[in-house]
Order: structure tokens, then C-alpha cells, then sequence
């Protein structure tokens, strides 16, 4: 008797469930395939690493805003950009007006300047330059990956 009422409200919970999933799919305009389409992807492994990095990279995003220029070199050359920035002088790197830096081509502190003339001068448009270059260094390998038909299922 108490397997039977137990297959009873399977099936009493059963039916309310697929009413419920009909009117679900009523308003959405969903059919069974949508349905099941979009649960095998979310059940993927593609889906959770692109949910991950997209975390990372918003994570990562927020460090670049709120954390300061922490290391003496990351520190040196957004400094060597604000001077290009304030004084003007663009065409050799200046630790300060008087004091010339010859360690290093300009080519990057170049491009934190314009990010900072562009964005304003902060920690995050010093950096600004060094993650952009990350992302189309990064799409460029992806690039070549496929070129040389390198697949990694996933």
C-alpha cells in the first residue's frame, strides 16, 4: 500500500512538473530541443571555462583600478608616462624634467602616455596598454592555432 501511494505522488509531481515546463515553454516560445540544447551547453566544459575567465578577467580588471603601482619597475615606467604627460617631452624619457632615462626604447612608456593623455593619469591607464596587448597577443595565437588546424577539444 505505501509503494503504491508513493507511485501515486511520483506521478501526481510528475504531471504538475511537465504542466509547469509547458507553460514555461509557452511564454518563452521554447521547444523541447531549445530546451535541451541550452542545458547540454551549460553542462559543457566550454561554457564553465568561458563563465571562469570572464571572472578572471573582470577580477583582474578590478586589481588594474583599485591597486597601486606596487612593483619599482611597474612603478618607474607609469611615472616615466606621467612625465611624458605633464611636461610635455615626448620624444626622450624623463624620470624627471631634468633627468633623462635611456634604459629602455620608449615604444611602451609611448603608448601608456597616450593611454593616460586619452583616459586620464592613473594607476589603470598605466596599465591599460599591457592588458590590451595580452588580449590581441592572445587572439593572435588563436589565430595561428586554427591556421595550423590545432584543436584541443574541450
Amino acid at each position: 500500500m505505501q509503494r503504491s501511494l508513493s507511485n501515486e505522488g511520483l506521478q501526481a509531481k510528475m504531471a504538475a512538473d511537465s504542466r509547469a515546463m509547458l507553460t514555461a515553454e509557452a511564454v518563452l516560445g521554447l521547444d523541447s530541443n531549445v530546451r535541451s540544447s541550452a542545458r547540454v551547453y551549460i553542462q559543457s566544459t566550454t561554457f564553465w571555462l568561458v563563465v571562469g575567465l570572464t571572472v578572471l578577467f573582470a577580477f583582474r580588471v578590478a586589481l588594474m583600478m583599485y591597486l597601486p603601482l606596487a612593483d619599482t619597475t611597474e612603478a618607474r615606467y607609469g611615472e616615466i608616462a606621467r612625465q611624458m604627460v605633464t611636461n610635455g617631452l615626448w620624444l626622450m624619457d624623463h624620470m624627471d624634467p631634468a633627468t633623462p632615462f635611456f634604459a629602455k626604447p620608449p615604444l611602451s612608456t609611448w603608448v601608456s602616455a597616450v593611454s593616460m593623455t586619452l583616459f586620464g593619469i592613473s594607476e589603470f591607464t598605466a596599465r591599460l596598454p599591457a592588458l590590451l596587448v595580452s588580449i590581441v597577443s592572445l587572439a593572435i595565437g588563436v589565430q595561428f592555432a586554427k591556421a595550423l588546424g590545432v584543436r584541443n577539444k574541450l
